[in-house]
């Protein structure tokens, strides 16, 4: 009796380092322009959390809905933990100034 081989799975969100790279740099990217980050502003306090564009949400037009769905979901946890790292640096930098200053 033959043991059927199991399947791989279908990979339907990007996963190669990569692909969430490129991802990532483009959630920064929005979340640099959009909290006008970079122009002397000192800390994030009182900046409201920003939202992904229309354009980084769009998923593959040939995907299906749950694909889509799936790869959307995706994208807005990669921006969501993006605008994390980015609030984590700035406190970070907030504690070195406020003990240095």
């Amino acid at each position: 009796m033959k043991m059927k081989q199991p399947e791989e799975p279908a990979v339907i969100v990007p996963h190669t380092v990569l692909e969430v790279e490129k991802m990532v740099i483009a959630a920064t990217q929005e979340i640099w322009k959009s909290c006008k980050l970079g122009h002397g502003r000192p800390s994030l306090i009182g900046v409201p959390k920003p939202q992904p564009s229309n354009n980084f949400l769009e998923g593959d037009s040939k995907a299906s809905d749950l694909e889509t769905q799936c790869q959307q979901s995706y994208k807005l946890a990669i921006f969501d933990l993006s605008w994390e790292v980015i609030q984590d640096i700035y406190a970070e930098d907030q504690k070195l100034i406020s003990h240095n200053g």
